[in-house]
């Protein structure tokens, strides 16, 4: 069946334009005349961001290349929103000055062009996430079989939860009759897609497992208190039934757009520009996730903060960072396995993947990539620090 911090401003308002914040990060790099001169439009243009939550650490990036040297003189701007409950999660305005850019997973995209909202022509325009690291949590049992007796709660979107059903299949294809059928499980979702992700109905009961992401949702099961005894459940207290790995064949979000809109040279010309400040952006936080955490910190763009904070920026960079191909690559094969997985479970699919991509943004942005830019980060590993708990 389908089914602590005060947040600022970016994550309870539907518009807000960060371009203003100029963060402390450092030098950034590319610097601004490396950029503009020739990825420059004819007039002004807003780059705007849908976020999948309100306060989702996969902002921490975008909130510094939002605020980069590198877009200066360009005549470009970036904006982040968040839909309301009840709105199209992908619906644009088609203007001259704004392109609407959306962070969504495979799922996310394939889940609404079947419900028939106004996905039907997004394209997936830059890859983001190079891995999907996730976990199937409860807080009563670590077996596969409590999944099916009740309501999954997932992280994010509808057709998020495609991650799940791909690890399901991949089980099932390796033990048959070991899993059980993804089109009889039931799926729960946020009632509020502008704030942040709420794990209380794992707490209360309402759903029996939880589909989250491992950067965030996870930390917040471990954070939860528990209604008896007001103690958190901490790491002992979360059974994770099923994780994804390093080798999963399943991608995490991505950067994707209307593709009416990249008709428009000049939109086109802003896409690329901010895919070469995101890219310096990503970089900045995979070097140093204790400034990053600072600049988000400090612009009250998360209800996360301190070391919390700190922890959730570094998990999100295992998902981003080493990556072979180029943080932007779009990985093809991975939006081939989620339409597998999504045929498999009984979604109308009529797409291919070669319908879901278009590399024009891409391709102009890596035609103008400052050299000292690193989007392979090869040599990045994660840094020590512990998730504060009471």
């Amino acid at each position: 069946m389908r089914g602590g911090g005060t947040l600022s401003a970016l994550m309870t308002s539907a518009i807000l334009v960060v371009a203003a914040c100029r963060p402390s990060i450092g030098e950034p790099t590319p610097s601004a005349s490396s950029i503009a001169g020739d990825l420059v439009p004819s007039h002004e243009v807003s780059v705007s961001i849908s976020l999948p939550e309100g306060s989702s650490t996969l902002a921490a990036a975008i909130a510094v290349a939002a605020g980069s040297e590198s877009l200066g003189g360009s005549q470009i701007s970036v904006s982040t929103f968040t839909p309301f409950a009840g709105e199209d999660q992908f619906q644009s305005g088609h203007r001259e000055d704004q392109i609407d850019l959306y962070l969504a997973t495979a799922g996310a995209v394939l889940s609404a062009q079947e419900s028939g909202e106004t996905a039907d022509d997004l394209v997936q325009i830059a890859g983001y996430q190079t891995r999907d690291f996730r976990s199937l949590i409860s807080y009563t049992s670590s077996k596969l079989s409590s999944i099916t007796r009740g309501p999954i709660l997932v992280q994010g979107r509808p057709g998020d939860e495609l991650g799940l059903l791909a690890v399901l299949a991949s089980q099932e294809m390796a033990n048959p009759g070991s899993t059980p059928d993804t089109k009889d499980l039931t799926f729960l979702y946020s009632s509020d897609p502008s704030a942040p992700f709420d794990i209380t109905p794992l707490v209360d009961g309402t759903a029996t497992t939880a589909w989250v992401t491992d950067f965030d949702g996870l930390a917040r099961a471990y954070e939860a208190y528990r209604a008896k005894n007001g103690i958190q459940y901490g790491l002992n207290g979360v059974k994770r039934i099923l994780t994804t790995s390093a080798e999963s064949s399943i991608a995490g979000a991505g950067l994707w757009a209307h593709k009416i809109d990249l008709e428009n040279q000049d939109l086109l010309i802003s896409t690329a520009a901010f895919l070469i400040a995101l890219g310096d952006g990503a970089a900045s936080c995979r070097d140093s996730a204790l400034d990053c955490a600072g600049v988000v910190e400090g612009n009250g763009l998360s209800d996360r903060f301190g070391d919390s904070l700190i922890w959730s920026i570094n998990e999100v960079n295992r998902t981003m960072w080493p990556a072979s191909n180029g943080l932007f690559f779009v990985n093809t094969s991975a939006i081939d396995v989620a339409i597998s997985a999504a045929t498999a479970s009984g979604w109308t699919v009529s797409v291919e993947s070669t319908d879901l991509v278009d590399l024009q943004a891409y391709q102009l942005a890596i035609d103008h990539l400052p050299a000292a830019l690193d989007l392979t980060g090869a040599a990045w590993s994660p840094i020590e620090v512990i998730l504060p708990l009471d």
